[in-house]
């Protein structure tokens, strides 16, 4: 875990600092200290903390006088994409301060504790907080797979470590290594909506990844895509929402779009190789579709297997550059989009079939093996960059 204090007594710090370490031993990977709101304000903009040990008075920059800053702090870590879920403990020697914001702080989920210099009366206090502090195990990158042979597929991935498969809180996890880059693939215990919601909001809270992506395999629509094309999620929607009434089914439609800079990063990504040559070695033989191009496009995503054009061209009303269909990739990006965590997210599927009477489990392998292929090649880019 990664620890914050801020405090401006180096004395009080270093206390401080000695029960955190004493108290969650070797769980502490890095232990900060920050000694003015300008400094703090740096380091929760920039980086990533599990808890944030604060006063409540500080010198607004060094060496300024201390001053009631608790309004800032506060607003300050709620402010910030990597901290709004951070744990905070304010540990103050004023105790009117305390006693007037008490109610304010306990709103807000923060946990206070009276400082006494002369004596170690607030130690046994300052425990009791930490008690209530999830210690989490996090990992850089999650990946998500309705299906066995989508997860396996990961094995065909050059480059990647497959590590062993084991069960978290419910959730069937598969270590998986990029250089440096420590994630887990995780298989959902059904295809479609509902569990990809489900699966997806509980591992983001759990793991707090900076990356999450999906991959696997997915229907094409005539015109726009065919067999082999790598297709990733420009956005995604529900096709399913809407109103039935005795006349017809009117749609309405909720899309949830990749961030911008996300997409720009694909784009180019994308534009150094369009044919995707580099995840397609040992895959399909066939020349026709080994040259079909990586394609970002918008996808629709519904609870049931669809083999029926006609019911792809009423889909395809809704958004007339559909370039595929499928059973999660909506609810992973609105996971993302709602999560506090707000990790970068994005999605790849390879088209299979055209969602009509031919469909069938024939390139369902080599679908599944270029889109693993593609997600661990932009994950470790998206990853690199950021690190």
């Amino acid at each position: 875990m990664n620890i914050l204090i801020i405090e401006d007594d180096l004395t009080k710090a270093g206390k401080v600092a000695g029960v955190a370490r004493e108290y969650f031993r070797d769980a502490i990977e890095k232990l900060e200290f920050a000694d003015s709101m300008a400094s703090a304000t740096k380091a929760i903009y920039e980086r990533e903390f599990d808890l944030i040990i604060t006063d409540l008075l500080l010198p607004p920059r060094t060496p300024d006088v201390a001053i009631d800053l608790s309004d800032q702090i506060t607003a300050t870590i709620q402010d910030s994409k990597f901290n709004r879920a951070a744990s905070i403990i304010a540990v103050s020697g004023f105790s009117d301060i305390i006693e007037e914001r008490r109610r304010y702080f306990s709103d807000l989920g923060m946990f206070l504790v009276e400082y006494k210099t002369d004596d170690d009366s607030w130690i046994p206090p300052l425990k009791m907080c930490f008690q209530r502090v999830e210690v989490k195990t996090r990992y850089s990158f999650i990946v998500f797979c309705a299906l066995e042979k989508e997860r396996t597929a990961y094995k065909a991935v050059n480059g990647a470590v497959y590590g062993d498969d084991f069960l978290v809180k419910g959730l069937n996890c598969t270590n998986i290594q990029l250089g440096p880059h420590r994630g887990l693939c995780i298989k959902m215990p059904r295809a479609g909506l509902v569990d990809a919601a489900i699966i997806a909001s509980k591992a983001i809270n759990l793991f707090s990844p900076k990356v999450v992506a999906i991959s696997g395999i997915c229907a094409g629509v005539a015109g726009e895509t065919d067999i082999g094309n790598i297709v990733a999620g420009s956005f995604a929607w529900e096709y399913q929402v809407g109103k039935w009434s005795v006349e017809d089914f009117k749609m309405e439609p909720y899309q949830v779009h990749l961030r911008s800079d996300i997409l720009d990063e694909l784009e180019i990504f994308v534009g150094k190789d369009k044919l995707g040559l580099q995840f397609k070695d040992n895959t399909f033989s066939d020349r026709t579709i080994r040259n079909q191009e990586v394609v970002i496009g918008p996808f629709a995503s519904g609870s049931a297997v669809i083999a029926d054009p006609a019911r792809v061209n009423g889909i395809n009303s809704q958004q007339r550059k559909m370039a595929a269909i499928d059973m999660e990739m909506h609810s992973i990006y609105r996971a993302c989009d709602l999560s506090a965590e707000r990790p970068a997210f994005f999605g790849v599927k390879t088209v299979v079939d055209l969602a009509d009477q031919n469909k069938g489990d024939e390139h369902h392998i080599n679908g599944s093996i270029t889109s693993a292929r593609f997600a661990c090649s932009f994950i470790k880019q998206l990853l690199d960059r950021r690190d």
